[in-house]
């Protein structure tokens, strides 16, 4: 309810690292919002003066904390010392290191949110809508933007069905789900649930398995011979009334993923969607140690387990990589030790998009090495960093094939459990 009275506000995205700007705009269109993206504070602030000019200021900044030649805290403080006509902009400062001294400087630029990357989709939206709420405090907005913990839980809230014909249970489900924000459809037997998973996306089904018309076990069933030769595998949990011996194996056997007993508990419920709805569930089944040079699931988890946006980003970063990589090349050639710290900067915040650990460890140890201004030790460290990129760039194309093979119905299914 609250995100439609602010859809259509537009929201300028500030960030220098081409892979996290993508994300962030993909996040920002997604709820609604119109996005302008800019790389730095000097076309950020012209950018906002000439909104305000116009009369349509920007309703919030997403500003990078560490920009190129002009960081984020100078932008946030220009933008606080001019105001300008038609509203005030909220500022909110995303911020790789996630230090105290950083939460300090944010507090006393008059911009309390200030939260750390990664941070999950869900957890940003949720502190937008605290900041554009018109009736929000200053301490209400610190309350809801710590400096946020990094998350391992997939950012967009999960849409379920739940198929239960009891009204009592459904009811008791509804209500677990709804408190923590997760969209719920309930249908009240499994007739109904084939047709609803048919005709709409769902990340999950709660299915009964005594109902009437089409049981659980019919339902379900009916449901896996439509995915056969698609890829998909959409997660079945059974509510069963008794836990019973040999439940567990029936559910198996029917093509279910989990089940739980009734009467449902609360934290067993959410601790089985968490499990199955995580980002990994949703990965092609590909060999393990087939792409090792970096974390496919966080990979996935970084855009919200959305496919069409991993496929673009993959694209983007083999396009990007080579050419960070000889920008770095000729800084360390020239001497030059600040273009190399920053190039190391840049790539390393590619990297960590990806998951690609080591590859960013060594790209650390670049950046390090030039602020030190020790060019033997940057060029060692730069001989390693050149095998740990072209052992990504080739793990990515060989991603990239396989969930193109995938899409084509060329992948079997991946069962979660």
């Amino acid at each position: 309810g609250h995100l439609d009275g602010l859809r259509g506000l537009t929201v300028l995205v500030v960030e220098d690292q081409p892979t996290n700007q993508r994300i962030l705009e993909e996040m920002v269109r997604s709820w609604g919002f119109a996005a302008d993206c800019v790389a730095d504070g000097e076309t950020a602030l012209t950018a906002v003066a000439a909104a305000r000019h116009a009369g349509r200021p920007y309703a919030l900044v997403l500003l990078d904390a560490q920009l190129p030649a002009m960081d984020g805290f100078v932008v946030a403080a220009r933008i606080r010392e001019e105001p300008g006509p038609g509203g005030e902009t909220v500022v909110m400062m995303l911020s790789a290191s996630g230090s105290a001294r950083e939460s300090a400087r944010c507090r006393e630029l008059g911009a309390p949110l200030c939260v750390t990357k990664p941070v999950k989709p869900s957890q940003l939206l949720d502190i937008i809508l605290v900041a554009l709420a018109p009736s929000t405090r200053e301490q209400e907005i610190a309350e809801a933007a710590p400096f946020a913990e990094p998350t391992r839980h997939p950012g967009r809230r999960p849409r379920i069905l739940l198929a239960e014909d009891n009204p009592v249970n459904r009811q008791l489900v509804i209500a677990i789900l709804r408190r923590q924000g997760i969209a719920v459809q309930p249908v009240v037997d499994g007739a109904e649930a084939v047709a609803a998973v048919a005709r709409e996306p769902f990340d999950l089904v709660l299915m009964d398995v005594q109902m009437p018309r089409m049981d659980g076990y019919e339902a379900t069933a009916t449901i896996r011979q439509a995915e056969r030769g698609t890829g998909r595998h959409l997660p079945i949990v059974a509510l069963t009334a008794h836990a019973m011996k040999g439940d567990r194996e029936l559910c198996m056997a029917a093509g279910m993923d989990a089940y739980l007993s009734k009467p449902i508990r609360s934290a067993e419920l959410l601790a089985t969607i968490d499990r199955l709805v995580l980002p990994a569930s949703k990965l092609p089944a590909v060999p393990v140690g087939a792409h090792r040079a970096f974390d496919a699931r966080a990979f996935l988890e970084a855009v919200d387990g959305d496919r069409e946006v991993q496929a673009e980003l993959v694209e983007l970063l083999c396009a990007e990589l080579p050419v960070t990589m000889a920008d770095i090349r000729r800084c360390l050639d020239g001497g030059d030790t600040n273009g190399l710290q920053r190039g190391a900067h840049r790539l390393r915040g590619s990297l960590k998009v990806v998951g690609a650990d080591e590859a960013s460890r060594v790209a650390l140890a670049v950046e390090m090495a030039g602020r030190e201004g020790n060019l033997a030790d940057v060029a060692a460290r730069f001989g390693e960093l050149e095998e740990e990129i072209s052992r990504l760039e080739r793990d990515l194309a060989d991603f990239a094939r396989s969930e193109a093979a995938m899409s084509r119905g060329e992948w079997p299914s991946r069962l979660a459990m």
